[in-house]
């Protein structure tokens, strides 16, 4: 898996939430609405972003190619690109 840091994070809509455990400083991104630097994802089909868990990113024709081969239990969300 193509694991990337492509997040545009000042035109993404996200919290930035830091707090302290056991005297260790960390801080937690919360992603509303994701915005992708296009630069960074060159011409691949599938890949996630390296400060995110989920979700997984897929190129429009991976999406249309999973269309019409009838795959089912995908949920697609149109992002932003810059």
């Amino acid at each position: 898996m193509n694991l990337l840091d492509a997040l545009d994070e000042n035109k993404s809509v996200c919290t930035k939430k830091k707090y302290s455990i056991d005297g260790t400083d960390y801080e937690h991104l919360s992603v509303i609405k994701y915005t992708i630097e296009t630069e960074k994802v060159r011409n691949l089909d599938i890949f996630k972003l390296k400060k995110s868990n989920i979700p997984y990113f897929i190129s429009e024709a991976l999406k249309d190619l999973l269309a019409k081969s009838g795959a089912k239990g995908f949920a697609f969300l149109k992002v932003k690109t810059t």
